[in-house]
């Protein structure tokens, strides 16, 4: 017995043996089962406490065969789940190779299973905690570690339990380990300021603004400035709008409003005065979910949808799933383990004040590195070019609007929308710099968030920390790195590929496979490749050194002194669930975040390129050239004869790089192959303290080895785009969704498994159909794919490559009436498919061979047809006519293009596309609904009307189509 007076059921009448046992604490809670079967138990959990829920307890079967009923009938049951839903269990199978350690590399087939149900359902993996691994075999000899045991939640559970996690506690004597869900804390976080971009949108904004940038100060540039933008800070947050909740409760009412106004219009349809209220209720509505809208894609980080239709169910979806993710529950250092907000918070503070004040390197003065390539003489004077106004402008409007703003919350999209007010006072501030060299600490002040690098983080090594810098600060930096990046090739040794203009990560890799390659044909020659991990490269990397290394490539002085004023004297705080945290100063490491960091990294690292070529240590010859290493940022790769000198010389490359720029060699995550086994194989990978590594190393996430890798080796790689590729949800994508996947599938070159992932219309990871395979292997070599070659001046992008693609194809004059940004894509998609007589219907499907009934389901008078249905049919056009009464005023029923021309030549066409695109998609939706004869037809033609109508906001003038 588990409780004292415990309750309970189980499915032994399913199973002969029975497989589930389920017990709980009447006195806290109750459970109400309501369907079984062999792998699952299903109910309703009720509780004093909280919500009622649903629970389906899983005990899935060790055979796959055996398990395709239980997803069959877990997809029945999320037909029909209203709430939040909880899924947990043994499912025997798991989605991610790196959830399995010993035995057998898993089969694709083996994680496309569950990560297909996750895709097809909709259901998110909730967060975890304690160990990674749930199973055991117990076998000493051969032990598998595998992750059977996880939780899976839906998005209800996300919206009402936003903070839950489940910890995976030791096993005991079972070979299971038990899984406890944990409610998280739910307590409210104070969260930092964050300028909201809509916010330029309200009413009594511009006046905030006006107000806080008329006060007069006779500090500095810089000072004045900030002390503006405390003031707005101020005023903006006493405002009723400043809240996002603001703007879901203003739609939620609009809506309501909406819908009584409605109701009142259809008992009175030409009552002026309702007609002028509905009016002005969506023109309100659609202000309201365009800034909403605005609010939601910024949360989601979903840039790409910029451009496209405002899908929320998958943004939703994704913000619920990341917010999960990311919200840190505990947190384990060397001083212990810690589950309470306070002591997170305390031990992650004190943690970074360690990482970014490093002891000052023994040898920074001790050691002179080998100079390198210097700057030109020519190039100097325009590192040091006086900055304008126009320069600064130039940043601010080219930055992107997603980026996160730093401690002071502003955002680039604040600056570029207020420009005419304070784009005096940030180029006076900046321009003070350049003259100065002096940044107050405020304007270098950083946050430092913690983003997980795996799905159960729990130590603090765990996470990547990332640097939000300040965006005032950011147009500093970015001004400095834009003169920078030219003269970088010319300084930075060949060998870096991070961060250099015109340099590529392909590169590296490509030049390090050919080199292990060439490992077996060099006869008689022992040669090794090395990986060298550097401990917190960014973090510990010592300013001082950096300046030396400045010194050294002969950057002008005052561009030196620039330099200093960012980097030297930077105060961080650390930001945990959204609330900010300690407030402490750092005298080592480059922020994460910070445009000037990756470009003085690559200078500090060239150091150590520079003095490997200098050492004594041997690369490998090819040809009259020796490669001794290669890098990507912080990534190195060593090649050079497997001898003991060879390796003494590296130790002291190693050793004394490290103490000069802090920059120390993490040697319990380095790895070193040979190019064959013998006793001094294993002495040279004793005496560099390199662990030994089965033929393969990791460079920039791909295997690299002497030997012909097999498919295994990239497993990891193809269950991370799988996992990639889950994440679109086929339950939150709309019909443009899908058709994207349908399209990125002819994208993907056909020996890739990655496209065994994507069909049917959505990233469901299922296999592709036989029949398309067969169309592919009979496409011939010489046919499959085409190359493109870039010909054009300057650097190749997308837009030039889109407008030469379609540069010779006709464009149908009515283009401008059905395509619309952010307009629903659905909408204009079912127009242009009435106008090209796409639409399924009776007649097209007859020519295609499907025989169904061909009289008009609407009117049940006519054949029915595109030209029938748009809209010679009585009911078709009694909704067009109750949307748009100008068509009465045609003498025979128009089709579209003619209704598109009338609103044109009328100048009318203010809402009219738009209403004619719903009116399109709702008669069709209603033609695939219900038969006319059930009784809720007119209520179901009252609603289609009334969401059509909110297609007409955001009205056009005809000039505003003709330049679009």
């Amino acid at each position: 017995m588990l409780f004292p007076h415990e309750a309970s059921c189980n499915n032994f009448d399913d199973a002969n043996l029975g497989r589930i046992w389920l017990k709980w604490n009447p006195s806290s809670v109750n459970f109400q089962r309501v369907i079984s079967s062999q792998q699952f138990i299903h109910g309703f959990v009720s509780s004093s406490t909280t919500s009622p829920f649903t629970l389906t307890a899983v005990y899935a079967a060790n055979s796959m065969a055996d398990r395709v009923s239980l997803w069959n009938d877990l997809a029945s049951i999320a037909k029909g789940i209203n709430g939040p839903w909880i899924i947990m269990g043994d499912f025997n199978c798991f989605k991610d190779s790196k959830e399995k350690q010993g035995g057998t590399s898993p089969h694709l087939s083996q994680l496309n299973e569950l990560n297909s149900w996750l895709s097809d359902s909709g259901t998110f993996e909730l967060s975890s905690t304690g160990l990674n691994f749930t199973w055991f075999n117990q076998r000493a000899a051969d032990p598998i570690h595998i992750k059977l045991d996880i939780m899976l939640v839906n998005f209800d559970w996300l919206e009402n339990y936003p903070t839950s996690f489940y910890k995976v506690d030791p096993p005991g004597s079972s070979d299971h380990s038990p899984l406890i869900l944990c409610s998280g804390n739910n307590g409210h976080y104070a969260g930092r300021f964050l300028f909201k971009n809509y916010w330029i949108h309200m009413e009594g904004f511009w006046d905030t603004v006006i107000a806080a940038f008329s006060s007069h100060s006779i500090a500095s540039p810089i000072a004045n400035l900030y002390r503006k933008l405390n003031y707005l800070k101020k005023g903006l947050k006493c405002k009723k709008w400043s809240s996002a909740n603001f703007l879901q409760d203003k739609v939620k009412l609009l809506e309501h409003n909406q819908d009584r106004c409605l109701e009142l219009i259809q008992r009175d349809p030409l009552n002026t005065e309702l007609n002028a209220t509905l009016k002005e209720i969506n023109s309100s509505l659609s202000f309201f979910q365009k800034a909403w809208t605005n609010w939601i894609v910024r949360r989601a980080k979903a840039n790409w949808l910029a451009n496209g239709e405002d899908d929320l169910g998958f943004l939703y979806a994704r913000i619920k799933d990341r917010g999960n993710s990311n919200h840190i529950k505990v947190i384990s250092t060397a001083n212990g383990v810690f589950y309470s907000p306070t002591d997170i918070a305390r031990e992650t503070v004190a943690y970074f004040k360690d990482i970014f004040n490093a002891p000052t390197p023994t040898l920074i003065d001790g050691i002179s590195f080998p100079k390198g390539s210097t700057i030109p003489q020519e190039q100097q004077s325009f590192l040091t070019a006086q900055v304008t106004d126009q320069e600064i402008k130039d940043i601010i409007f080219a930055s992107s609007t997603a980026t996160s703003p730093g401690p002071d919350g502003y955002t680039f999209e604040f600056y570029k929308s207020t420009w005419g007010i304070t784009g005096y006072y940030i180029c006076q501030a900046i321009k003070n710099f350049f003259e100065t060299g002096i940044l107050p600490k405020a304007v270098k002040a950083t946050a430092i968030v913690l983003i997980p690098k795996t799905p159960h983080a729990s130590q603090i090594t765990d996470f990547r920390p990332i640097s939000l810098c300040n965006t005032f600060y950011k147009i500093i930096a970015k001004i400095l790195a834009n003169r920078m990046k030219p003269i970088m090739p010319a300084i930075i040794h060949k060998s870096q590929a991070g961060f250099i203009q015109k340099r590529l990560a392909t590169d590296n890799i490509t030049l390090a496979m050919e080199i292990l390659r060439d490992f077996k044909v060099s006869a008689g020659k022992n040669f090794f490749c090395a990986k060298l991990d550097i401990k917190k490269a960014f973090d510990c990397i010592s300013r001082d050194f950096i300046i030396a290394r400045m010194h050294k490539k002969e950057f002008p002085l005052k561009f030196i002194n620039w330099i200093k004023g960012c980097i030297y004297d930077v105060p961080f705080s650390v930001c945990i669930n959204g609330a900010l945290h300690g407030y402490f100063n750092s005298t080592s490491g480059l922020r994460q975040g910070c445009p000037l960091s990756p470009l003085l990294f690559a200078i500090a690292m060239d150091a150590f390129s520079c003095y490997m070529d200098e050492s004594n240590f041997c690369g490998f010859p090819c040809g009259k050239a020796h490669y001794s290493h290669l890098l990507y940022a912080d990534d190195v790769l060593v090649f050079g004869p497997a001898t003991g000198q060879n390796a003494q010389a590296l130790n002291h490359v190693i050793s004394n790089f490290g103490n000069s720029s802090g920059l120390h060699i993490n040697r319990d995550k380095c790895s070193i192959i040979f190019s064959r086994d013998n006793q001094e194989a294993t002495d040279i990978a004793n005496s560099l303290q390199f662990a030994r590594a089965e033929n393969v190393i990791k460079y920039l996430g791909l295997p690299l080895s002497t030997k012909k890798l097999s498919i295994s080796y990239f497993q990891p790689l193809l269950s991370k785009i799988a996992t990639l590729l889950a994440g679109w949800k086929v339950k939150f994508l709309s019909f443009a969704g899908k058709s994207l996947a349908d399209l990125n599938l002819q994208a993907i070159p056909n020996s890739l498994d990655v496209k065994n992932w994507i069909c049917n219309g959505c990233w469901d990871l299922t296999s592709v159909p036989s029949d398309l395979h067969r169309v592919v292997l009979s496409i011939p070599i010489h046919d499959d794919g085409l190359a493109i070659s870039w010909t054009g001046k300057g650097v190749p992008c997308f837009k030039t490559f889109k407008r030469k693609f379609f540069e010779g194809n006709f464009k149908v004059p009515w283009y401008k009436y059905i395509w619309h940004k952010h307009f629903a894509i659905r909408y204009s998609s079912y127009t242009w498919l009435a106008i090209k007589e796409g639409l399924k219907s009776a007649e097209i499907l007859a020519l295609r061979g499907i025989l169904i009934t061909p009289v008009c389901y609407l009117c049940q008078n006519e054949d029915e047809s595109s030209s029938h249905l748009f809209f010679q049919c009585p009911f078709s056009f009694s909704i067009l006519h109750s949307l748009l009464p100008d068509v009465r005023g045609f003498l025979l029923r128009p089709n579209m293009l003619q209704l598109f021309e009338h609103f044109e030549d009328c100048q009318t066409i203010e809402g009219a596309d738009r209403k004619l695109a719903g009116a399109v998609f709702f008669t069709t939706d209603i033609e695939d609904g219900q038969p006319l004869d059930c009784p809720g037809i007119n209520v179901l033609c009252g609603k289609k009307r009334s969401q059509t109508n909110k297609l007409a906001v955001g009205c056009r003038t005809i000039e505003e189509v003709k330049h679009n």
